[in-house]
């Protein structure tokens, strides 16, 4: 949610990396009140594997998965953002 061009809240899981959906506080906690345009940039790696833990399996390591989760997680911020139009 977006209150006067900044984060408000936010709210974000990942599946398919650990072995159930983990809820990520830390990326959470970064996001609120960061300016919309930066929101994605801040998901650190740091604050995505504090939350995780990846397994590894024949369908992908850990490594990919962690890898993935972070690379996933900033596209869906980028995109659920509404877009500021400029005049």
């Amino acid at each position: 949610m977006a209150e006067r061009g900044r984060v408000a809240e936010a709210a974000l899981a990942v599946g398919a990396c650990s072995a159930v959906a983990c809820r990520l506080p830390l990326v959470e906690a970064a996001l609120i009140g960061a300016p919309l345009a930066e929101a994605a940039g801040r998901i650190s790696e740091a604050g995505v594997a504090a939350a995780l833990s990846p397994i590894a399996d024949i369908r992908g390591s850990a490594e990919y998965r962690a890898d993935a989760a972070l690379v996933l997680l900033r596209r869906a911020v980028a995109r659920a953002l509404p877009v500021e139009e400029t005049a």
